[in-house]
């Protein structure tokens, strides 16, 4: 009697609708899967055709978005303008000063090297 209640090997199996879901979905890659390849193919030559325009699309809206922010704040503008102006010629002072520093150091390898 215990071996009609229990049988001999236990298997775990899906869900019906599962199976049935997949099993359709498999067939229908199967019968169909050449077109998707060639829409996947389409679409990605298309998307390398659009994208420079989206790329110049999304530029042009961000330059209207910083001057439309620069001009409802020209006082933060101008105060970045001159931050920028200061940390440049802050840099060009000290390039300035390492090339006199380096011609220097030429000079006298050279006047070294010479004798």
């Amino acid at each position: 009697m215990d071996a009609q209640i229990h049988p001999e090997v236990l298997e775990e199996r899906p869900p019906e609708f599962i199976a049935s879901w997949f099993h359709s979905g498999k067939s229908f890659v199967e019968q169909n899967g050449w077109f998707f390849v060639g829409a996947g193919l389409l679409f990605y030559c298309l998307w390398i055709k659009v994208q420079p325009y989206i790329k110049k699309f999304r530029e042009q809206q961000e330059e209207r978005r910083y001057a439309a922010f620069c001009h409802k704040n020209p006082d933060l503008v101008r105060t970045r303008q001159e931050a920028m102006e200061t940390a440049r010629q802050r840099l060009q002072t000290e390039h300035d000063e390492r090339a006199k520093l380096h011609a220097e150091k030429m000079k006298q390898v050279c006047n070294n090297s010479c004798m």
